[in-house]
């Protein structure tokens, strides 16, 4: 899904991110979306998985809002 909308993020790169701020004895956060409108079930249950598998100190989920003019608002049923 992050690469049909465009998103240039890095799971592996997270992962390591995070360990190394555990190491450094941060207290790391996360925050992910769910584009509910576009995405079909199975792939939220894996965002959710991937957030726990994390183990950040703190994790926040939002829905992502289909702006005008981006790749999510064209794969929007609501246009």
């Amino acid at each position: 899904m992050l690469r049909t909308i465009d998103k240039e993020i890095d799971l592996d790169k997270a992962r390591r991110l995070v360990r190394a701020a555990r190491a450094q004895e941060s207290r790391p956060r996360g925050s992910t979306s769910s584009a509910c409108l576009v995405k079909p079930r199975r792939p939220r249950g894996d965002t959710i998985r991937f957030a726990a598998d994390l183990r950040t100190d703190l994790a926040s989920f939002g829905l992502m809002v289909p702006y005008p003019d981006t790749v999510v608002y064209d794969m929007s049923p609501s246009r």
